[in-house]
């Protein structure tokens, strides 16, 4: 379990005042920074029965979905261009 619940999807949220200023992220020290910028080396694996569809772990692994979504549900930005963004980050 990460600090505080699951860790933000955009990794600037951790320098957020608002976030750091958190009683419950507080407690936790350094430790939710050092999650968030850890997220572009975690790699996820993509398993299907007994395959492993490793780009699928490295889609998964680079947010890029995430970040597709959070540009649209709370930047309000254009579903196209979210998802040409996101196309245009995982080649």
């Amino acid at each position: 379990m990460s600090p505080g619940g699951a860790q933000p999807v955009n990794k600037q949220v951790v320098e957020l005042d608002g976030y750091k200023e958190n009683e419950v992220i507080k407690s936790f020290g350094e430790l939710p920074s050092e999650i968030a910028s850890a997220f572009d080396e975690v790699q996820v694996f993509g398993l299907v029965g007994e395959k492993n569809f490793t780009k699928m772990g490295d889609i998964t692994s680079s947010g890029v979905i995430g970040k597709a979504v959070n540009q649209v549900t709370v930047g309000n930005e254009d579903v196209d261009q979210a998802l040409a963004d996101a196309q245009k980050n995982t080649k």
